[in-house]
């Protein structure tokens, strides 16, 4: 998993990517204020982000199943 930090208009946003290695893809999974519960400490120490980080991959894992995604191709 790699978090990476925005600086919007509206205050600092967290964005976490779930990294499939052995293809280098990248899936974003969290694009959230970083105020709120499940950023303020973005680990699985963290309940709210435990339930909020199953949930998604739950809907990554129909999206792709599903073949609802883009791919970016990057040179």
């Amino acid at each position: 998993m790699l978090k990476g930090y925005a600086t919007t208009p509206n205050g600092p946003r967290r964005i976490v990517y779930l990294l499939a290695v052995e293809d280098g893809t990248l899936f974003l999974l969290f694009y959230r204020d970083k105020k709120d519960e499940v950023d303020k400490n973005v680990s699985p120490k963290n309940d709210d982000f435990r339930v909020q980080l199953k949930k998604h991959l739950g809907i990554l894992r129909e999206d792709i199943e599903a073949g609802r995604f883009e791919t970016i191709d990057t040179p």
